[in-house]
């Protein structure tokens, strides 16, 4: 192995001892020389970033298929026809989300409402009403039977879909629920919130199961990684935290990226976590460095969403711009998505990638064919 290059599809060598070893989608930080999986590790970055232990694990990586090496499709996006622009809310749109089967999206609004929309009419099949304020994210599981949302009520809804009702309501954060995402295997599900807390809820109870410790600045955005065993946060300072899944009390790894006031919006592919921040910026980190050159935006960078091809990643502006950025060649392609005449506050991929789906504070979700 050469010193300071990834061999294989998940080693890496960081000049001498220690070493990171894949498993899988997963890899640990490990001394060459004993072979001993260090959890107390301080890595220090090139560039503007660094990574350092907080009382616990270190050294996660994503490695995986080689399919980000293949040349991206497409240098441009069908702008949206009027069918395409989708209206109804009567506030703000914070977030879209895509059903696993890519046929229904839904979007949650200021309003205090949740919308379903059937992309093949692009009318809106259901709304979904409970929440007392904002709501601020939503996120179906990965087995199609529950929607989460979240709200500056302070509480998070699990909602029954076969039936279209509230199931459960979750009342244990103490500010403003900024974020939720389920786990792969639709079991567990994070949020985080302004009142500084990551929580881990059972899906099917409801039940919190962990309350990952107070960090200094509010938790913007939660999201797993691939396989489920890491939750990274974004918080709403230069940091982002690493937490093992199986192992919260130990503490998460924190990622430090300097020169940005605030992380918004984390997106991951097989390789790389790429950081969305204000001012606007998007930097990739892969190990213990950046990943190229950051991507620098006229405004915040509100959301990001990666293709399926691990490669193109779409980029949402306060500025009301989409981007959609090779992360290989660090090139915009085709024009920037114009339409919007406010905030873009999330972006999502259809399941199949073939409709990117944009936010706005605007009130309106507008769907590019991609």
């Amino acid at each position: 192995m050469a010193d300071g290059n990834k061999v294989g599809g998940g080693i890496y060598q960081n000049r001498g001892a220690p070493m990171f070893v894949g498993d899988g989608m997963q890899v640990h930080l490990t001394d060459q020389r004993s072979g001993h999986v260090s959890r107390r590790a301080v890595l220090t970055g090139l560039g503007s970033v660094a990574l350092a232990s907080v009382g616990g694990w270190a050294g996660y990586l994503i490695f995986g298929s080689e399919e980000a090496e293949k040349p991206a499709k497409g240098t441009a996006a069908k702008a949206p026809s009027d069918r395409d622009v989708l209206t109804g809310h009567a506030g703000a749109v914070n977030a879209v989300a895509f059903s696993p089967n890519g046929r229904t999206l839904a979007s949650a609004s200021a309003d205090g409402t949740i919308r379903f929309w059937d992309l093949s009419s692009r009318v809106t099949t259901a709304t979904l009403t409970g929440h007392g304020a904002d709501v601020t994210s939503v996120a179906f599981s990965p087995d199609w039977k529950t929607l989460a949302s979240a709200s500056t009520d302070s509480t998070i809804r699990l909602w029954d879909l076969a039936r279209g009702v509230t199931r459960t309501v979750l009342t244990d954060h103490t500010g403003p629920v900024n974020s939720v995402a389920f786990s792969p295997d639709s079991g567990s599900l994070a949020s985080g919130s302004t009142d500084r807390t990551t929580r881990l809820w059972r899906t099917a109870s409801g039940k919190c199961t962990a309350v990952l410790r107070k960090s200094p600045a509010t938790v913007n955005f939660v999201t797993f990684g691939p396989d489920g065993s890491m939750l990274l946060a974004a918080y709403a300072d230069n940091t982002v935290g690493f937490w093992d899944t199986a192992n919260t009390g130990e503490g998460p790894s924190v990622l430090r990226v300097n020169d940005i006031s605030s992380v918004n919006s984390l997106a991951i592919s097989a390789r790389v976590v790429a950081v969305g921040a204000t001012p606007g910026i998007v930097r990739l980190w892969g190990g213990d460095k950046n990943v190229g050159p950051p991507l620098e935006t006229d405004s915040p960078v509100n959301a990001l969403a990666y293709h399926r091809d691990g490669r193109r990643l779409a980029v949402g502006t306060s500025s009301g711009t989409v981007l959609l950025w090779d992360t290989k060649t660090y090139k915009i392609l085709g024009s920037p998505f114009t339409g919007h005449t406010g905030a873009v506050t999330s972006v999502a991929f259809s399941p199949d990638s073939k409709v990117l789906a944009s936010a706005s504070e605007d009130h309106s979700v507008r769907l590019w064919t991609v």
